[in-house]
């Protein structure tokens, strides 16, 4: 997890600052914007909380994600001149919290099987 987590991290900020050309190309705008955030930051949950051992860390690592979905988000505003597209960072930590839930959910079931 120790390569993992930084290289998911890279990923997220490329993705972020693609050129919107390359973003259009690969339909990461338009009808599939929201749903390529929410399946992203689900991955993301899953990347950042499978490893802590215990809910605590696993809840600090959730809200790591949350606030790179935060700080990515403001930095593209930032960068692009955009305005901030709050239900991006809405949609990011929905993803986040679901992917908290999977690995939380699956790491509890096989503890006890």
């Amino acid at each position: 997890m120790r390569v993992i987590v930084p290289l998911w991290v890279a990923f997220l900020v490329a993705a972020s600052f693609a050129p919107y050309d390359l973003k259009l190309q690969l339909g990461t705008k338009g009808h599939f914007h929201l749903p390529a955030h929410f399946l992203v930051f689900v991955l993301t949950g899953i990347i950042f909380c499978w490893k802590p051992a215990n809910l605590r860390l696993k809840i600090l690592w959730a809200s790591a994600g949350c606030l790179a979905a935060l700080i990515l988000e403001l930095l593209e505003s930032w960068f692009f001149g955009n305005l901030v597209e709050w239900a991006d960072v809405a949609i990011g930590c929905l993803g986040v919290a679901v992917g908290f839930l999977i690995a939380f959910l699956f790491q509890r079931n096989k503890a006890v099987a």
